[in-house]
């Protein structure tokens, strides 16, 4: 739905899909945040393909922990709610 391909993407931080202002706002890293105190972090939002065009999207953040209870990293999912 994003419009990259694998090899495009893999590794890129995950804010380049949210708008610049958000990104200046400090939304993604916020999202990580509450991911990782809570558990989970979930808001609707504009999103940002690769052509620029733009798409309404449910966001899921998880957070990923070890059998230690340690943040190992983040699961994310993004669907496209535009209509």
């Amino acid at each position: 739905i994003k419009g990259y391909l694998a090899e495009e993407i893999i590794g890129q931080h995950f804010s380049r899909f949210y708008l610049e202002e958000d990104r200046e706002g400090g939304l993604p890293q916020r999202g990580l945040a509450t991911a990782a105190a809570e558990g989970r972090f979930e808001k609707e939002g504009w999103r940002v393909r690769k052509d620029g065009s733009r798409f309404f999207a449910h966001v899921v953040i998880d957070a990923i922990r070890d059998e230690r209870g340690e943040l190992i990293g983040f699961a994310k999912i993004t669907r496209d709610i535009t209509e």
